[in-house]
Parts: structure tokens; C-alpha cells; sequence
């Protein structure tokens, strides 16, 4: 069996991007009802494995394109086998969803999970709608968390639905930028689209000014990070892999936009990902 070189392991599941699913996995349980402690801890690691996994699964899909297209990928390269990586990601799936059944996951939305992850590995190369189906992995993941400490509120629902249209963004400006520093109008407006769900939630916040001023302040932190991103790019001063790992961290400020009403302190450990993040972005590609 062919051995595993050097980050193989970091790099074909993208671990960089696992401060996003934390921050995505602390927002279902915060609009869910849930504290801290309890099962908390055991989902956002049953939640990591599930994520893992499904960029294991991609790439061993995805291996004959790879080959001609993107030979620096893990299998391609020779840095492990298709054979070995089918394995490791079986056994991830195994781990995540058996561990979120076991904390007392809705079953539905671990299937519905399951299905978007699965569909989104096979057709993502076919189907330009596929965009929808990344995102969807997102809402459910948010449903699939809000489901163990409590049940999935509308509020659940609506922050969930407003990272699906934020990664949706970040899929369609990967697929259509075309190297003049231009991304299609409509992945622009869903890159922008949660900022305008944090102003209305922010003027409906009622409650003491700590929780007022932390839903202004998370609106400010998201639409100074996703301007200056932005502003980067069109001048020509972020290539396109830097632009979409940028706005792959950015992602937790949404995260931290739908919990700062609730709970300040939740919504600051979202945006503390934030660095960490692209810290670890300098270690392991984002994409």
C-alpha cells in the first residue's frame, strides 16, 4: 500500500477551512437553545469528521479530472492513493454521523446532510446549479446542530438559508472569474446578501445595549472584512485562490451576525476564527 507523504492528510480534507464549520455548528446550537457545555464539544467534533470526510469524498471522485486538470491534488500527485483516501473517508462518514446519532440528531437533517454532500460530490463538475447544493451543505449543517440541544426555529432556518446564499457566492465567483479582476453580478449580491439580514435583526434588537451593540458591531465587522476583500481583488492585488480562501473565512462573521443578539460572547469566538482561519490557510490550501 502506498505510504502518505508529508501534510497528505491536512491537505485533502482542507483543514483550514474547519474554523468555518465550527462557527457554523455554534450557530445551530446558540438559535437552538442550546449553552454551553453539554453535548456541544462531541458535535462540533462529529461535525469536523462529517466535513472532513466530504472533501475526502471529493477529491476520490474527482480524481480521473484531477489528473488533467489539477495534477497538484493529493491522488494525482501521488501523495496517496485513490484506494487509501476511499477508506479514510469512509471511515470519517462512519465517525461524524454515527457520533451525531448517538448525541440525538434530528435523523432527517443528517440525511438531508448527507444527501447534499453526496450530491454536491457527484454532480459539482456537471451541473452548474451545484452552487445551491454547496450551500445547502451549510444549512444543514446549521438544522443538523440546532437539532441536538433543541429544535430548528425560524431563526435557525433563516441564518441557515443566509450562508447557503453566502457560499453559493463563494462557489459561483470560484467557477466565474474569468482573470480580469471581474466575478458575476449575481455572486456579488449573494456574497452581500447576509449583511443586509444582520441590519434588519440589529434594528428589531430590543434587549439591553450590550446585545444592540454587539449585532451593530458584527454587521460592521462582516461588511468591513467582505469591502476590503473585495477592494483587493479589483485592483489586481489578490490573485483568485487568495480572493475565495478570504471570503471562505469570512464566512464565521455571518455565523457571528446571527448569534451576537443572542450571545456576545458566542458571536466573539465566531469572529476570533476569523484569524485563525487565515492563519491556517498559510499552512494548508483553503481550496
Amino acid at each position: 500500500m502506498r505510504g502518505i507523504k508529508g501534510r497528505t492528510l491536512l491537505v485533502i480534507g482542507r483543514v483550514s477551512n474547519l474554523p468555518t464549520v465550527w462557527a457554523n455548528v455554534l450557530t445551530g446550537w446558540f438559535l437552538g437553545g442550546g449553552a454551553l457545555g453539554g453535548h456541544l464539544p462531541g458535535t462540533l467534533l462529529a461535525a469536523s469528521l462529517v466535513y472532513y470526510a466530504g472533501m475526502v469524498w471529493n477529491d476520490v471522485h474527482d480524481v480521473e479530472w484531477d489528473r488533467r486538470h489539477g495534477k497538484r491534488r493529493p491522488i494525482p500527485a501521488g501523495d496517496i492513493s485513490r484506494n487509501l483516501a476511499f477508506w479514510i473517508a469512509t471511515g470519517a462518514t462512519a465517525g461524524g454521523f454515527g457520533m451525531l446519532q448517538a448525541l440525538g440528531a434530528e435523523p432527517t437533517w443528517m440525511t438531508a446532510l448527507a444527501l447534499s454532500i453526496g450530491l454536491y460530490t457527484v454532480l459539482h463538475k456537471r451541473w452548474t446549479g451545484s452552487i445551491w447544493l454547496m450551500g445547502a451543505c451549510r444549512l444543514f449543517l446549521v438544522v443538523m446542530a440546532a437539532s441536538i440541544p433543541g429544535e430548528p426555529t425560524p431563526s435557525v432556518w433563516l441564518w441557515g438559508s443566509a450562508l447557503l446564499l453566502y457560499v453559493a457566492g463563494i462557489t459561483l465567483a470560484a467557477r466565474g472569474e474569468d482573470g480580469e479582476g471581474r466575478v458575476p453580478c449575481l455572486a456579488r449580491l449573494l456574497l452581500w446578501t447576509p449583511a443586509v439580514l444582520g441590519l434588519a435583526l440589529a434594528r428589531q434588537t430590543e434587549s439591553e445595549p450590550l446585545f444592540l451593540w454587539a449585532a451593530l458591531g458584527a454587521v460592521i465587522l462582516f461588511l468591513s472584512w467582505q469591502w476590503r476583500v473585495h477592494s483587493s481583488f479589483l485592483k489586481g492585488m489578490t490573485p483568485v485562490g487568495p480572493f475565495i480562501g478570504q471570503l471562505l473565512a469570512g464566512m464565521v462573521l455571518v455565523d457571528a451576525m446571527a448569534i451576537a443578539s443572542l450571545s456576545p460572547p458566542a458571536a466573539a469566538a465566531c469572529a476570533a476564527l476569523l484569524p485563525l482561519n487565515r492563519w491556517l490557510q498559510r499552512l494548508v490550501p483553503a481550496t
